[in-house]
């Protein structure tokens, strides 16, 4: 089979790291298909205005993958769409870059799904979404009465298939568009080679909690839990990696040094993947205190460690967190918080690291999501055709 993936969000020049877990989504497909990436971009840039005050960059990022930034000056919505039908109508119809493929993926519905259906008319491949944003479980975080949501709500309603990295995603966005979706869940991909079973247990509790920090997430029940759990505990740790581009750190580290609690809480600073993983194999258990989570990689990457989870019950969680592997968390307030991180430190001997990770393994590994990828993929051409 071979597959065009369209994709918006993809490691480029701009951001490296961006879109990291669709690139390993695509090349887990690589033993069953012939894949070529095509990264599509309009991006936001106070150096460009309306009209032709914009500018394109084409670039090569290896053999089958190319990126075209497209740089404009805009902030509203209506306008990237129309950009970002510009960018694809140009590739799929004036150029013919679909032409010899069996299947279009685009990931990412929004905003190249919005007047799809047009260019839908000048192709003969059937087109399938792969989809991993948590934005349809928020309205994209607008009123949902807001006029410009129907534009995105409409993506959906064209029959186009999906496949999700969890049932959470899927209901999410049936809920959102207001139809049934012909959906298939696919789970990301989490390096095996890298997460694995290496675990030195500590011989105090050490937690650990690692994201890029967002208003979703909610951080500060844990380390108020924390604060309680230190009173039993005086040795216990709380590392905490990561970043965030709002005040979510600050308000951390804030609540930190009031407390007074600087020598048993540890900020660790943005980590590289091999810096988490060290993290997780020499911890007690992962925290991940949470609004929502579409996924989750990192709770998926602790498992593959063989360590245990605490984690909020919140959308795609509950998929593969279970009380075999960890706890979940139904209020994420510090008294839950307390009795979790209390429940995984006196019964850590309970939880088995090769079990948990060799389950771990078998579901997120690059070869097991590469099978169910490639599955899903043929059984959705044949409902797109």
């Amino acid at each position: 089979m071979r597959v065009l993936h369209i994709v918006s969000w993809y490691p480029n020049r701009l951001d490296p790291n961006e879109g990291m877990f669709i690139k390993r989504h695509i090349q887990s497909l690589e033993p069953h298909c012939e894949n070529r990436v095509l990264h599509l971009k309009v991006v936001k840039s106070k150096e460009y205005g309306l009209g032709l005050n914009f500018r394109k960059e084409n670039t090569r990022i290896s053999g089958n993958e190319s990126s075209l930034l497209f740089f404009v000056r805009t902030t509203r919505s209506s306008l990237i769409e129309l950009y970002t039908f510009f960018l694809l109508f140009s590739r799929l119809v004036f150029k013919r870059s679909a032409k010899g493929f069996d299947v279009i993926n685009i990931h990412i519905a929004y905003p190249m799904g919005v007047y799809l259906g047009i260019i839908r008319k000048f192709l003969r491949q059937p087109i399938v979404f792969t989809e991993h944003w948590s934005a349809y479980h928020f309205n994209f975080y607008l009123d949902p009465a807001t006029p410009g949501l129907e534009r995105s709500r409409k993506i959906f309603r064209k029959g186009i298939p999906l496949i999700c990295v969890s049932k959470a995603l899927v209901d999410d966005i049936g809920r959102f568009s207001g139809v049934k979706v012909r959906a298939e869940v696919v789970p990301n991909v989490v390096n095996t080679s890298l997460f694995r079973n290496d675990r030195r247990a500590p011989s105090e509790p050490v937690f650990v909690m690692v994201n890029s920090w967002s208003p979703v997430k909610q951080p500060l029940s844990a380390i108020q839990a924390f604060a309680a759990f230190l009173k039993d505990h005086p040795n216990a740790q709380l590392r905490i990696g990561g970043y965030s581009r709002g005040k979510e750190m600050d308000e951390m580290k804030g609540y930190v040094k009031e407390n007074g609690l600087e020598a048993s809480v540890i900020f660790t600073g943005r980590l590289t993947a091999e810096q988490v993983a060290a993290e997780l194999q020499q911890c007690t258990a992962l925290l991940q205190p949470t609004q929502y989570e579409t996924f989750s990689v990192i709770c998926a990457e602790a498992l593959c460690c063989g360590i245990p989870v605490a984690a909020t019950a919140t959308g795609g969680i509950p998929d593969f967190i279970d009380s075999s592997n960890g706890i979940l968390v139904k209020e994420n307030n510090s008294s839950q918080w307390l009795e979790a991180m209390n429940s995984l430190w006196e019964g850590k001997d309970k939880f088995n690291s090769a079990t948990i990770s060799q389950a771990a393994a078998s579901r997120f590994s690059m070869a097991s999501v590469g099978k169910k990828y490639f599955e899903a993929l043929n059984s959705l051409t044949k409902v797109a055709s």
